[in-house]
């Protein structure tokens, strides 16, 4: 038994290793973000989302969606959702997250670079990324989103644009 916990944790530990190493190589680290801040700020009426209170569909992608938590809180407002990732680890962790909670009709991760995905079906986007990252998805998101949508950034903004508000640390950006 004692053999067997130690194999586990040597394992984990391994793979561990290797999360990291991928991680730093392809400059993909994760940082969790707190749901609690944006949903308080939402329900204050500071960050007001396009169509949500005139009932029409609302489409959320989370660019760089590490464990899937914004694209389970989109799920859980009623939005169909999407998050794309990178990391092989978190898109693992992320889509089996949404697969066990039985929403894999409501929402799933793409397991993609994000440069070479289609915007033009979102009305909001969640971004927590680099810099040198944004600047590089700025104009495709402005060219692709359909006028009106929300562009939601954490920490980071846009070096060329600057965003319509900003509250705490979220920068908001409407598509024109």
């Amino acid at each position: 038994m004692d053999l067997v916990v130690l194999l586990i944790c040597e394992c984990l530990l391994i793979l561990f290793g290797i999360y990291m190493i991928h991680s730093f190589l392809n400059q993909t680290p994760f940082y969790p973000s707190s749901i609690k801040e944006l949903d308080k700020l939402i329900k204050e009426g500071k960050i007001k989302l396009p169509g949500e209170n005139e009932n029409k569909d609302i489409r959320f992608i989370d660019i760089g969606s590490g464990d899937g938590r914004f694209v389970l809180w989109a799920i859980n407002r009623g939005f169909e959702a999407h998050g794309i990732e990178f990391n092989p680890f978190l898109f693992l962790i992320s889509q089996l997250k949404i697969i066990f909670r039985g929403l894999s009709k409501k929402g799933r991760i793409l397991r993609k670079n994000f440069h070479k995905h289609k915007y033009h079906n979102y009305n909001i986007a969640y971004i927590f990324l680099f810099s040198q990252d944004m600047d590089k998805l700025q104009g495709k998101l402005y060219k692709e989103m359909p006028k009106g949508s929300l562009i939601i950034s954490n920490t980071f903004k846009f070096s060329d644009i600057e965003p319509d508000y900003s509250v705490s640390k979220f920068h908001i950006y409407t598509v024109k």
